[in-house]
């Protein structure tokens, strides 16, 4: 379970980890909707857990110095994070984990550094040159990728030394990456919402991007019946048509809402 308590102003979440952990370096389309999404109900747990600002990072082709991601440790003991950049499942529109190892063209620093209680720490993203091998990005569109945090616990040896059987919880938490090239730097969410089609075609809800960016259905719904894709808010790649099987046997308006890149709201559509 997370807890998300979110000041608008600020635009910052504050995560508590109760019961969602990974038990490895795994990945669950529920838990990417959870750091993807703004939808969990606040329940106070107290102040433990880990807090950061929720958001698509948009990395401009211009950002040379790189961008910067944070993460607090409101915990009472440190945490080893383990950083790192993976490629997206343009099907699923998931971190690719078991392809970490593959170089992706960016990196972040420090892959791993110790998270003290009650502190916090900026890591740095930068883009890998292009001269690199395999590193060139598509020029008139934008490139999704994802940016992990692995916080893995630091024990007390003395504590240890007295149990037989250890067993070491590691939560992960995935954040979107998003390289947006030159050519099309001034776009933002905001400006391309009506060069998303989304209509009705026989049993299926067809959506057709035809802007360059990602764009991403806060809600899709037809009437009031909300639909997603294997459980996750439904993602449509720059440039492609997406259809998703609409609702039986519900009747109604086709609505919908886009957020933008901070998770503010746009306006809402319907067909």
């Amino acid at each position: 379970m997370l807890s998300f308590l979110r000041g608008r102003k600020k635009n910052i979440i504050q995560i508590v980890i109760f019961c969602l952990f990974f038990l490895s370096y795994s990945v669950t389309s529920k838990a990417v909707e959870k750091i993807e999404n703004d939808t969990v109900d606040l329940t106070d747990f107290g102040k433990n857990g880990f807090s950061f600002v929720v958001k698509r990072y948009i990395y401009l082709e211009s950002d040379i110095k790189g961008i910067s991601i944070s993460l607090k440790n409101n915990n009472n003991s440190a945490y080893l994070i383990n950083s790192s950049i993976l490629f997206n499942d343009d099907d699923k529109n998931v971190p690719i984990v078991n392809k970490d190892r593959e170089r992706t063209p960016f990196m972040i620093l420090p892959p791993l550094y110790r998270l003290e209680p009650s502190s916090e720490y900026s890591w740095n993203i930068r883009r890998i040159s292009e001269g690199s091998n395999d590193m060139a990005l598509p020029k008139d569109r934008e490139s999704l990728f994802w940016i992990a945090f692995r916080a893995v616990p630091l024990k007390d040896s003395k504590i240890e030394e007295k149990k037989s059987v250890s067993l070491t919880i590691t939560p992960t938490f995935f954040f979107k990456l998003i390289y947006r090239p030159e050519s099309i730097m001034a776009l933002e969410n905001k400006d391309v919402i009506d060069d998303v089609i989304v209509e009705k075609v026989n049993e299926n809800i067809v959506i057709n991007n035809k802007s360059p960016l990602y764009m991403t259905f806060e809600y899709l719904k037809v009437g009031e019946v909300e639909i997603k894709n294997d459980g996750r808010a439904i993602t449509v790649k720059p440039f492609s048509t997406v259809s998703v099987e609409a609702p039986k046997n519900v009747q109604g308006k086709l609505s919908w809402r886009f957020n933008d890149e901070n998770f503010f709201i746009i306006k809402d559509k319907e067909y």
